[in-house]
This record gives C-alpha cells, structure tokens and sequence, in this order.
C-alpha cells in the first residue's frame, strides 16, 4: 500500500532516518513513486515490485517468505488496503485487506522478522466491525476486514511483535 496517501510520509520519515526500501503496490505507479524517491534519497536502496493482491498465491505464505528472504526484509509496514469493495475485479475486503496479512505474518515468524506494523482503521473498534470479523457466514465489511487483519495478527503475538494502528479516515 506504498502509493496511498498515507504511505508517501511514512516512506520519507523511513528513509530520512536512513532505512532501505522495499516497495509493493499493485499500479505500476509504484515504480514512478521508487524513482522520484530514489532521486531524493540517493544513499538509500529502494526497490520497486507491482504485486496484485487478489492473486491467490498472496494469501500464501510460501509467496512471502520467497520474498522476504530475496530482499532481506527485517520489518513490515503493512498498509495495503482497499475502502470500496469490487466483487466483479476481485478487488474485496476479504481478498485484500485480509487474506494477505495471515500470510505475510506467517512468513514473518518464519523469516525471523520480528515487526510487523499494520495500518487499520479507527472504525475496527467498533462493535459492528469486532461482529462482522468473527461471522463466517457473511461478507466482509470495510471495518470488518481490517478488525479480521488484526485479530490475524494477534495469534501470532507470542512470535511476532505486531501493532495495529487505526488512523481516522484518510480518504474523502
């Protein structure tokens, strides 16, 4: 989720204080985004990869940990996501906002990764959102899908040191 609106401060405070990058978004404008910050912060390694998250093999852990030990990751700032739900491109909360992150988590302890930050939702806690990430029989709602991540990542607490932060509405 490196190209969002959110993303751009997180990745100029990261590499200000002098950490390399590893970039995935699923627009090719992450590549555009890798280059104007390459030119910026010439010293720091930034790498650029277009990943879609509705192919299947993102919910894989397998898919991760290839990449994780490819580029040497030691920390995730996870913040992938969508507010509008798609069911027709594949573009859903679930498929998203949630499958993913069991995966990158999974691959994370695997990996010897032990941060994992993740970008969620001040709606996550709510009551709706809590009801609607532990009912199987119904879909995912915005809110949902992102109480879903973070209780994902809870079950890895005792492996992976994870935090959930849940900003106020960043979109308009």
């Amino acid at each position: 989720g490196s190209d969002v609106a959110l993303g751009l401060p997180v990745m100029e405070n990261l590499l200000a204080s002098g950490h390399d990058l590893v970039l995935a978004a699923p627009t090719p404008g992450i590549r555009e985004i890798s280059q104007a910050l390459s030119s910026r912060y010439p010293r720091a390694d930034i790498t650029a990869m277009q990943i879609d998250l509705r192919r299947q093999e993102t919910w894989e852990k397998d898919f991760w940990t290839d990449l994780f030990r490819q580029h040497g990751i030691d920390a995730i700032v996870d913040m992938s996501g969508i507010i509008i739900d798609d069911p027709k491109s594949g573009l859903t909360f679930e498929a998203i906002n949630y499958k993913p992150v069991p995966a990158m988590a999974a691959a994370s302890v695997e990996c010897g990764i032990d941060r994992y930050i993740y970008f969620s939702t001040l709606g996550a806690a709510s009551q709706e959102a809590e009801a609607n990430a532990r009912q199987s029989d119904k879909p995912l709602t915005y809110a949902g899908s992102k109480r879903k991540a973070e209780l994902a990542l809870q079950e890895f607490s005792g492996a992976l040191n994870s935090f959930a932060l849940r900003p106020m509405t960043v979109y308009n």
